[in-house]
C-alpha cells in the first residue's frame, strides 16, 4: 500500500500567512490599544478627515473581528503558518 502525506491547515493560519499583522491581536486583551497605535502609525498631518476615519474603522474593526473569533480561530492566528502533516495509509 503506498503512503499518502496530507497537510491540515485550518483556514486562520492561511489568513495569517496573507495577513500577518492579524497575529498581533489574536489571544491579545489589548487588541484595541495596538490598533490605535497602528492607526497612529498610518496618518500624518496631511490625512484628510474621511481617509482618518476609514482607517480607524480598517483598524479597530479589524482588531475587534478578530477579538470576537473562537479561541481556536485566534490560536490559528497566532500559530501562523504551521502545517500539521499526516501519513494516510
Amino acid at each position: 500500500m503506498s503512503e499518502i502525506a496530507r497537510t491540515y491547515e485550518y483556514l486562520a493560519q492561511r489568513l495569517s500567512r496573507k495577513e500577518p499583522h492579524l497575529s498581533s491581536y489574536a489571544l491579545n486583551k489589548r487588541a484595541k490599544i495596538l490598533a490605535f497605535l497602528r492607526f497612529l502609525q498610518k496618518i500624518d498631518e496631511n490625512t484628510n478627515l474621511f481617509e482618518m476615519l476609514r482607517i480607524w474603522n480598517e483598524e479597530v474593526g479589524t482588531a475587534e473581528g478578530v477579538m470576537q473569533l473562537d479561541a481556536l480561530s485566534q490560536l490559528g492566528l497566532r500559530a501562523g503558518g504551521t502545517k500539521v502533516k499526516v501519513k494516510v495509509e
